[in-house]
């Protein structure tokens, strides 16, 4: 698509005015092809509240202006980390620390005498003072009312585009982070403008996701969820396409996907979380949940009661992962190839597939292809 209508219009607002419409949802924060709030460091954060309270320059704040069937929606598309780190400042979730760059201010007030009473010269006007104040170690309710004010009354510049298509949006978060350090997984949900409000839907409630599996803190807050729900279903249903870039995968599923197949891994997941238990740590992790994801979806045509998929996997870790089939383990098949290879997950699935089936005791269907004897690559 060439866009050809420039909607722009420009302003400035408060610091505080925003943060109002942000923590109200006036300013909308969730659009589901942005990253995640809070992906700065310490030093990040502290760093932008130090230049806000000096009154130094910003970076303006981009919107794009939807119009939805239930009104206008402002979305956030460039900026959410900024307003979220000047929203938890403000709402006392941090205060600057120790290392931050060029800590002192300066500010002006009444000079006061000891006893507190303001002080005036011979004219009767008021005598002022200049003060100095280091900010390290001080939170917002730490700032004497004059540097709060310089806080709350810091003009931001806003640029607004008008009447934005989803197609636009995602245009626009591309081309705002082209300097920014949005990863591959993060940038490939921006090419999703038809389906990744299903992709942040299940990354974002999804019990098993926020729950279950090893996931660490930062794979939940660095896109390697949604990464995981893209490979999911890609391999559910799309495996003969694989693509194992992740912008490529993305732009993929956005053309040949369905809500349909999004769902089917929700409920899937959700079936999962009803029968996980502790001792499977370290099956579902984020190089291999997706496999798994599609080898449960594979055991649900069996017709058996969940809680046997859930013997399986106990089994598998109890030391079932040690069976050979074709003179490999599972966790051996990785040394074939990349573990994003088109023929590495085949193998690995159609590994796990024969294992699942040979402890169900059920015959092997003729389209589930084993790793032939002696596929062992040398070395």
């Amino acid at each position: 698509m060439e866009l050809v209508r420039d909607k722009r219009v420009k302003d400035a607002y408060m610091n505080s005015t925003l943060q109002n419409m942000f923590d109200r949802g006036e300013l909308r924060k969730d659009h589901p092809l942005q990253r995640k709030p809070d992906q700065w460091n310490k030093s990040d954060k502290d760093g932008l509240i130090v230049t806000v309270i000096k009154q130094e320059d910003v970076d303006s704040i981009k919107l794009c202006e939807q119009l939805e069937a239930n009104g206008v929606v402002l979305w956030v598309i460039d900026g959410l980390q900024r307003l979220t780190v000047l929203s938890s400042y403000r709402n006392g979730a941090f205060k600057i620390g120790n290392y931050v760059e060029m800590p002192v201010t300066s500010y002006q007030k009444v000079k006061r005498d000891e006893k507190g009473k303001v002080i005036k010269d011979e004219y009767g006007s008021y005598v002022y003072e200049t003060v100095e104040y280091d900010l390290r170690g001080k939170g917002y309710q730490d700032l004497p009312v004059e540097l709060k004010e310089k806080f709350d009354n810091y003009k931001i510049d806003v640029v607004k585009h008008l009447d934005c298509t989803d197609e636009e949006i995602g245009y626009h978060i591309r081309r705002y982070n082209k300097q920014k350090s949005m990863n591959a997984s993060q940038n490939a949900v921006t090419y999703m403008d038809n389906i990744a409000r299903e992709v942040k839907r299940i990354s974002l409630n999804n019990r098993f996701l926020k729950d279950c599996g090893t996931y660490t803190e930062k794979e939940r807050n660095n896109g390697t969820i949604e990464r995981i729900v893209m490979e999911a279903v890609m391999c559910m249903f799309h495996m003969e396409r694989w693509r194992k870039q992740s912008k490529k995968m993305g732009a993929f599923l956005n053309e040949n996907s369905s809500k349909t197949e999004f769902e089917k891994l929700n409920q899937n997941l959700q079936r999962l979380e009803k029968i996980y238990r502790e001792e499977w740590n370290g099956i579902f992790t984020s190089k291999d949940s997706f496999i798994w994801f599609t080898l449960f979806d594979r055991f649900t045509a069996l017709g058996l009661e969940d809680q046997r998929f859930a013997d399986f996997l106990t089994a598998f870790k109890a030391g079932l992962y040690e069976k050979k089939i074709g003179g490999e383990t599972f966790y051996e098949i990785d040394k074939s190839g990349s573990t994003k290879d088109k023929s590495v997950i085949i193998k690995k699935l159609a590994f796990l597939e024969a294992l699942m089936l040979a402890f169900f005791k059920i015959n092997r269907p003729q389209n589930v292809t084993v790793p032939k004897s002696g596929s062992r690559p040398a070395g």
